[in-house]
């Protein structure tokens, strides 16, 4: 056996299959079989078995065409545990893929819940960052693609513009206009360098505090009209309207 192959068999060391490890054991079973190249026995069925009357040439080819299906169901007892190994010692691969995933699939189906429930509800907390909620939101869609149940493209984009806070909101306007085809990865290395922008120019919050105190102590003073030269009240002038750059292409206004 050469190293490649001792290397990739130590897979199978580290997940027997005892039950509660299912899906990271039908992961690693899968990785090994297409290794070998030998994946398609766990669908197909193996070569009918000979009659009595084979010719020893016939009993050669047999042999050599169960090859597969042989390593195959060796790879798969060899990697549970003992009394799993029982139940399975008179099948074939294919039997004991079906038997297999029948005893467990159950976990499967309340791991994608609970994964599924987490990255619904999944939103950024104002001390984090994009970094950290990027691994967070990543992780939750390649396990739902580990167990099954991959999201398209659109449906993982809307999730993690949805779970933003209120400071990228700009960012999620701009973006949606501009109609990106990114994948989830792609998008936030954009947040990446929107952040960059947002921490640039945003009000730290110890301002807003004091901007906020001062204005409501003078509430509590009444305020005098002031008069100008010729008798008429004096008209306060609006403050202009601060226009946004665009995180995209740069420009104001939209």
């Amino acid at each position: 056996m050469t190293n490649n192959n001792s290397n990739i068999h130590n897979l199978l060391d580290k997940y027997t299959l005892t039950g509660s490890n299912y899906i990271d054991w039908r992961r690693n079973v899968q990785l090994v079989l297409e290794f070998e190249n030998i994946q398609h026995t766990l669908t197909t069925e193996p070569p009918a078995a000979l009659g009595p009357n084979a010719t020893q040439a016939q009993r050669n080819t047999y042999h050599n065409n169960m090859a597969p299906w042989r390593n195959a169901r060796c790879i798969l007892l060899g990697s549970m545990s003992s009394d799993l190994q029982k139940q399975c010692d008179a099948m074939q691969a294919p039997q004991i893929w079906i038997h297999v995933r029948n005893l467990y699939e159950g976990q499967v189906m309340n791991e994608q819940y609970d994964v599924s429930s987490s990255l619904y509800s999944c939103r950024m907390k104002e001390s984090e960052t994009i970094e950290g909620h990027g691994v967070r939101m990543i992780g939750y869609l390649t396990r739902l693609s580990d167990l099954g149940q991959e999201l398209p493209r659109a449906n993982a984009i809307n999730l993690i513009l949805n779970s933003l806070p209120p400071r990228y909101s700009g960012f999620v306007v701009n973006y949606n206009l501009h109609n990106f085809q990114d994948q989830p990865t792609e998008l936030f290395n954009k947040l990446k360098q929107a952040e960059k922008e947002i921490k640039k120019n945003r009000v730290p919050d110890t301002v807003i505090a004091v901007s906020l105190n001062k204005s409501s102590k003078r509430k509590g003073k009444k305020t005098k009209k002031t008069s100008s030269s010729k008798g008429g009240v004096q008209k306060k002038k609006k403050p202009a309207k601060a226009k946004g750059d665009c995180f995209f292409c740069g420009e104001e206004g939209h």
